[in-house]
């Protein structure tokens, strides 16, 4: 739908705003595994030796969610959510 809204496409606001309520009860659900299951095994197993290792591997790692494409694609369809809303 992101791609569509930033193509200049018209799309329902009911349809971007379920499609946003589904992705961030999606989103709640995924953190709460990793708070509630993930992140107290990984402080169980992992050495310090292990967080150095995976602190080094994130310095080095683009982000995927605001890499240069992306934030131009967020930027549209904020621009169109102002528009709508003005």
């Amino acid at each position: 739908m992101l791609i569509q809204v930033t193509d200049g496409e018209m799309v329902l606001r009911d349809e971007i705003e379920a499609a946003g309520r589904n992705y961030t009860a999606f989103l709640r659900s995924h953190m709460e595994k990793e708070d509630e299951r993930l992140f107290p095994l990984a402080e169980k197993i992992l050495t310090k030796k292990d967080w150095n290792e995976i602190a080094q591997a994130m310095k080095r790692r683009a982000d995927p969610v605001f890499g240069a494409v992306v934030q131009k694609q967020f930027r549209k369809l904020y621009e169109f959510i102002q528009e709508q809303t003005a």
